[in-house]
């Protein structure tokens, strides 16, 4: 039993005689796609305000108290389609992975 690397570019994996052992492949990309981030939001964040391009989130990170009027959140498509937010108060932004990892004070 020993520790290998995989066969063309698929990470690392245990090795058991001939048969290689990996941990399953997520599948990033399609989870992006099949998760609203505007819903993941108001389920994160609770609710937003306003509608369409115009709707605003609170902060989703921890401890950063609402200073305006405006919830500093926002969430937009980039120019392949994917769903991204940014956080005008503080400078976060990313994917739902990263909402998920913000809002919940984890990093990697």
């Amino acid at each position: 039993m020993t520790w290998a690397s995989g066969a063309a570019g698929n990470g690392p994996g245990l090795q058991l005689g001939r048969r290689r052992v990996g941990h399953p492949r997520l599948d990033r990309d399609g989870v992006l796609a099949r998760t609203d981030l505007e819903a993941l939001a108001d389920e994160l964040l609770g609710g937003h305000r306003g509608s369409g391009r115009s709707a605003k989130w609170p902060s989703p990170v921890p401890g950063h108290p609402q200073t305006g009027a405006t919830p500093p959140m926002s969430i937009y498509r980039t120019r392949t389609g994917e769903q991204r937010w940014k956080c005008f108060a503080t400078g976060a932004s990313g994917t739902a992975i990263d909402l998920v990892m913000t809002v919940s004070g984890c990093d990697f």
